[in-house]
């Protein structure tokens, strides 16, 4: 019985290993992009949100790792007071005709 808990331990660490290498190796296929090189990257460098080599989000968000518990984030999320609730001016609309 001890050896066959063994065995069976061994084969479940290979195939973990094996699934493991192959997902890595999937992953590294060109469909699921590569880091921005050349032309596309000098345009993201350019973007004003593009600060110290990371993108910044225009909105502050609360952190939790910033000493912020769960429950005061949410507190935040759901009852403070938000700024410009309602578009300043008219949001452009397009009639389609479906049938064309």
């Amino acid at each position: 019985m001890k050896r066959w808990v063994r065995k069976m331990l061994l084969a479940l660490l290979i195939s973990v290993v094996i699934l493991a290498l192959g997902i890595g190796l999937y992953i590294q296929q060109p469909k699921f992009g590569t880091l921005p090189q050349g032309a596309r990257l000098e345009r993201i460098e350019r973007s004003p949100n593009y600060v110290n080599g990371q993108f910044q989000n225009l909105v502050p968000t609360p952190q939790f790792s910033e000493g912020n518990s769960t429950v005061s984030v949410w507190w935040y999320f759901l009852f403070a007071k938000k700024e410009r609730l309602a578009p300043i001016a008219s949001i452009p609309a397009v009639k389609t005709d479906l049938k064309t």
